[in-house]
């Protein structure tokens, strides 16, 4: 709409005592400043029109004819998408879930025979939980947020790992989620809606139980997401991870690695003790058989998504004591680094 119909439109309707509400000073200032306002908006058209998203330009100078063009816009672009959607989407080159899994294993250099002793564990886990007590801090006065990610096999510990990252904690200033299966509301939503509600606000910390790299892991693996749905998820979720770091949210990744041995042996551990039966299932008895498609599937994650700014650590877990040391840590060196 060019300013000389902007301009009629204001005054139309700054004289019509029903239509007089819609008239802002802000609007008089638009019009006022109408060139910069379209040197603006041709930029953002430039900067932001993609295939997956265009942009489609109506003159409004002519209301009939600018809302033909909108709802014609909307029932070809509509038609389009349902026509796509009843159409499958070819597998991406390489992209089965029985490919060659990425090169290098990065899995398997994690070295699993990493001990501690009980002595040395509870001295270092004393020191640095009062070193993290006192970074909590300095993250709120900085205000500045952090976001600890935990990814880990079956039994890995994640959970004991967790409590003690925040035995020492301000209860007031962070917050754990644990994300199980999606609901029905999440699944009617983008797959990472239900993740983006509880991001971290500026000044404390959260951590999460599970991430959205289920999609790539147990969506992948069970067939809950197609190939090209998990295939294309490495992107996003780079670009969420990337989008954090750069508005200032420390972003700490985690994988707990243990062998299967270990696991069997915290399963039927799990088995027979009544305090922790409840901790066992069966399914994770049945995830258990697909171990490799699993361990592909985690291969390949973290050759997709371990980036410069959002890296992944792989925490030796065979001995449970080792790794909680080593998650504080590394919390620690990635906390002191941004500050």
């Amino acid at each position: 709409m060019g300013l000389k119909e902007l301009k009629k439109r204001l005054k139309t309707y700054e004289d019509d005592p029903f239509e007089a509400w819609r008239v802002r000073p802000e609007d008089w200032q638009q019009a006022k400043h109408y060139e910069e306002y379209q040197a603006i908006a041709d930029t953002t058209l430039d900067k932001t029109h993609t295939a997956d998203a265009p942009w489609t330009l109506v003159a409004g100078d002519d209301k009939r004819w600018a809302r033909i063009q909108v709802l014609t816009t909307m029932v070809e672009v509509l038609s389009q998408a349902l026509a796509r959607r009843a159409t499958p989407s070819p597998a991406p080159s390489g992209s089965s879930t029985h490919a060659q899994p990425a090169s290098p294993d990065r899995p398997a250099q994690v070295d699993l025979s990493a001990r501690l002793d009980r002595d040395r564990y509870k001295t270092q886990l004393e020191k640095y939980q009062l070193r993290l007590h006192n970074l909590q801090t300095a993250l709120h006065q900085n205000n500045r947020a952090a976001l600890i990610l935990f990814e880990g096999w079956d039994a890995a510990g994640k959970g004991g790992a967790i409590r003690r990252l925040t035995t020492s904690l301000d209860p007031r200033n962070y917050q754990v989620h644990p994300f199980a299966a999606p609901t029905d509301e999440a699944k009617a939503h983008h797959y990472l809606w239900r993740f983006w509600k509880c991001l971290p606000p500026k000044g404390t910390l959260a951590v999460f139980d599970r991430t959205w790299y289920g999609r790539v892991l147990v969506e992948r693996v069970e067939n809950f997401a197609t190939i090209a749905e998990w295939s294309r998820a490495y992107g996003e979720i780079n670009a969420l991870e990337a989008q954090l770091t750069r508005s200032h949210t420390i972003v700490v990744k985690f994988w707990l690695h243990i062998d299967p041995d270990e696991q069997l042996r915290r399963f039927r551990d799990r088995q027979e003790n009544p305090f922790k039966q409840h901790k066992i299932t069966d399914e994770d008895w049945r995830n258990r058989e697909k171990w490799d498609d699993y361990y592909q599937a985690v291969n390949d994650m973290l050759h997709h998504t371990s980036t410069d700014t959002a890296p992944w650590t792989l925490i030796a877990a065979n001995d449970k004591l080792h790794a909680r040391v080593q998650v504080l840590k590394t919390v620690i060196k990635a906390i002191e680094a941004a500050l």
